[in-house]
């Protein structure tokens, strides 16, 4: 069973990849990126539209992965070794980036940043994404400004404070097992996106389970705080 612990600095994953949405404004994701780039087991991997934002943030990627349109001053002074260069069009920047990352790096748990903001259309195609992306990692942890999605296939067990309020994704629309929730299911089909969510946690830790990847979203709302 996959565990999630609740999502500090400490518990999130070293290896990073940076998206080209709105940069980081919050606390935890920009503690989470800087520790991505000070500790010696810290990765970022870098969209090439974000690469100019995360410098001026003062912090360096360990590779930038795009058609390289969109770099412009920042070439020249990043080492050519650190640039790959990906021209097909028949996947986005993120996709790019992931399956990059997890052919040269191969991390069993990833932080995805910067994947929200200015676009809504992105963010929307980054999100159903997400649960193909869990053939390359067993866990993805995805914080916003409002909360963090989590992504992985099988079963998991999410450590939470009780109020907070949890909506579960199933994409493919397979059968649901959730346990720990004001609402709890019991092989339960989600018919459409919109069934799983706006459900809140009643206790310490949730059990999620299903035989396709789920996608699950903890709200930074703490209920009857």
């Amino acid at each position: 069973m996959i565990f999630f612990p609740s999502l500090t600095p400490e518990t999130a994953p070293l290896f990073v990849i940076l998206a080209k949405g709105e940069f980081p404004r919050k606390t935890l994701p920009l503690a989470i990126l800087r520790r991505a780039s000070e500790h010696p087991e810290g990765t970022i991997v870098c969209c090439d539209g974000a690469i100019q934002n995360l410098l001026d943030y003062g912090a360096e990627p360990d590779a930038v992965v795009g058609d390289l349109d969109s770099f412009t001053g920042s070439r020249h002074i990043l080492p050519a070794e650190k640039l790959h260069r990906i021209d097909e069009q028949d996947t986005n920047d993120l996709t790019k980036a992931v399956t990059f990352s997890a052919k040269t790096y191969s991390p069993r748990e990833v932080c995805l940043l910067g994947t929200s903001g200015r676009r809504e259309d992105h963010f929307v195609g980054n999100l159903a994404l997400l649960p193909g992306y869990t053939r390359f990692f067993e866990k993805i942890v995805m914080p916003t400004d409002y909360g963090c999605f989590l992504a992985f296939n099988g079963e998991a067990r999410i450590e939470v404070e009780r109020g907070r309020q949890i909506s579960i994704f199933s994409f493919s629309g397979s059968a649901v097992t959730a346990e720990g929730l004001k609402w709890p299911l019991s092989n339960t089909t989600l018919p459409e996106l919109w069934c799983g969510t706006l459900n809140e946690a009643v206790s310490d830790t949730i059990y999620l389970s299903s035989a396709a990847p789920l996608v699950v979203f903890v709200a930074d709302e703490v209920k009857n705080r």
